[in-house]
């Protein structure tokens, strides 16, 4: 393992999740219409910008959806379209209240949106993990302590993912 070398500053929190999308107007009614996210600022077809949660320090946690006309960040990378396949997202998570936890998973029934749970042990985490228009996955998570026990979990990694069904992560 790397050792931590000596530095001036410390991380405080995620500041932004930036994804590229396909087709801007589903995937705000999905961040904002399904799940709740005020958006913030749109830029036309190209930028997207929706509140995840209030920072530290002033700083607004978002979720920042980028259209597939502009151009990656690093001057090295070329950008050559969306395939979840190959993508280097494997999900993110947005936390919840423990007590919103059963309604969301109603919610989703209702509207006819196939979820996957999974209770992680070692951290004591429930997820609601649903996959949005465009096949990203995002999990709603929350603390709860009755989960921090070593109790089996259900996370089901064949039912995300395809192939063999995998068992709780320990």
């Amino acid at each position: 393992m790397t050792e931590v070398t000596a530095r001036t500053f410390e991380v405080h929190a995620i500041g932004e999740v930036a994804i590229r999308v396909r087709d801007m107007d589903a995937m705000i009614d999905f961040y904002h219409g399904r799940i709740g996210l005020p958006i913030l600022r749109r830029f036309a077809n190209d930028v997207a910008a929706l509140k995840i949660a209030d920072g530290v320090h002033g700083q607004i946690q978002t979720l920042t959806l980028f259209g597939p006309g502009l151009p990656p960040n690093h001057p090295t990378v070329r950008w050559t379209g969306l395939e979840p396949q190959h993508s280097t997202l494997h999900h993110f998570a947005l936390t919840i209240a423990p007590k919103d936890y059963d309604q969301v998973l109603r919610d989703f029934a209702a509207a006819g949106i196939e979820t996957n749970t999974a209770n992680h042990r070692w951290n004591g985490w429930r997820g609601i993990y649903v996959r949005d228009p465009e096949g990203n996955i995002m999990e709603l998570v929350s603390y709860h302590e009755d989960y921090d026990e070593g109790k089996e979990g259900t996370y089901d990694f064949g039912k995300l993912h395809g192939g063999t069904p995998g068992k709780a992560f320990d």
